[in-house]
């Protein structure tokens, strides 16, 4: 294969469809129901056929069946079998059935997993279902804006163009903007944007992200929802006997978000060379400053995954907070911005007219 159609071939497996993970609130069901079926006695055989029955999903129910061969018929352990499917299953899962494993007490661990992966989808489902409402006013809103755009300001321009008048500086500006809005290459240049848009949107999440931690306000906002599932996962491990060390580690690598996880490193970094989990927090700048406080008491009383349990729960109400406030703040400005917007295009279509009135009551 030549280097065009390797570049081409490229291309396309960024742009083309694939597959969509199952919901976390699925996986979450799924564990829980295992859970269930393995306290009540049932063989592993049974639990993975009884579960594929319930989930109406080809993805997963290929995933749950490849486990059950793994496990039933090649003697793979379970947390192996998990493994393979890292975008189904988190490394935290994945060490939650690790000692389950080790403990012979799969069913309460495998619950535990099943309830955190819940909390940690209600959590990102706030977050979206906060965004939701703006982003589909604006939607709408532009919609709109288009189509007058396309069918209803070129007569404008073609009656403005027939009177042979003199129209004002902000009428000719919105008369170019219409000429370059209904010109047949605008749309060819949406489209290829938003198909570059989609074949890099990790990229572009990951620099959004991280120009977002250096506004003070966002920076904040993001810490407090970080933070909250930080403090949930890392407890959790850690109360099911799993080392701090092992536990900061293996959600470095899979939390959200390249800049974070890079942070998180240093945490662990940091953590492993001086062995001190509320100094080297501090190398995660945007933590809510009251997560060093909570770690360092911690420490001293040797509880500490008690102490992050109650910081998680607290955080969340704060996350709730958050949540309604980015809504209020967000809603107001981009309606803001879509009524200049609307002003500026129906301010200069429609001051000539006036200026014709004018001169006619004249």
């Amino acid at each position: 294969m030549g280097a065009r159609e390797q570049k081409k071939a490229g291309l396309w497996a960024r742009i083309k469809p694939k597959p969509a993970n199952p919901s976390r609130k699925n996986i979450s069901v799924a564990l829980q129901l295992m859970a269930i079926m393995l306290e009540s006695g049932v063989g592993m055989t049974d639990v993975f056929h009884a579960v594929r029955t319930q989930m109406d999903d080809p993805v997963f129910e290929s995933a749950l069946e490849d486990i059950e061969y793994k496990v039933t018929r090649q003697g793979w352990k379970l947390s192996q079998a998990f493994a393979q499917y890292p975008d189904i299953f988190p490394a935290y899962c994945v060490l939650f059935i690790q000692a389950g494993e080790a403990t012979g007490d799969m069913a309460s661990r495998m619950r535990r997993a099943g309830t955190l992966m819940e909390r940690n989808d209600h959590l990102m489902r706030q977050v979206k279902s906060a965004m939701t409402a703006p982003l589909l006013t604006v939607a709408v809103a532009s919609i709109i804006l288009y189509c007058c755009v396309k069918f209803v300001m070129p007569r404008f321009i073609e009656m403005y163009a027939g009177m042979n008048v003199q129209l004002p500086q902000i009428t000719q500006i919105v008369i170019q903007v219409v000429n370059v809005c209904n010109h047949p290459l605008f749309l060819i240049s949406l489209v290829t944007t938003i198909v570059i848009v989609k074949s890099y949107w990790t990229e572009i999440q990951e620099r959004i992200f991280a120009r977002a931690l250096q506004v003070p306000l966002f920076e904040r906002w993001i810490g407090i929802v970080l933070g909250a599932q930080f403090c949930d996962i890392l407890g959790s491990l850690v109360k099911e006997g799993v080392s701090l060390v092992k536990a900061v580690q293996m959600i470095s690598h899979t939390a959200p978000f390249r800049t974070h996880r890079e942070y998180l490193k240093k945490f662990h970094a940091a953590l492993l060379e001086e062995g001190d989990f509320a100094e080297s927090i501090a190398n995660v700048p945007y933590f809510p400053s009251m997560l060093t406080t909570v770690a360092t008491v911690g420490q001293e009383v040797g509880n500490l995954d008690t102490l992050l349990g109650s910081m998680s729960n607290m955080l969340e109400q704060e996350v709730d907070m958050t949540i309604r406030s980015i809504v209020t703040l967000l809603e107001p400005i981009m309606i803001c911005g879509l009524g200049i917007i609307t002003a500026f295009f129906f301010v200069g279509l429609f001051l000539p007219v006036y200026g014709m009135l004018a001169d006619i009551g004249g």
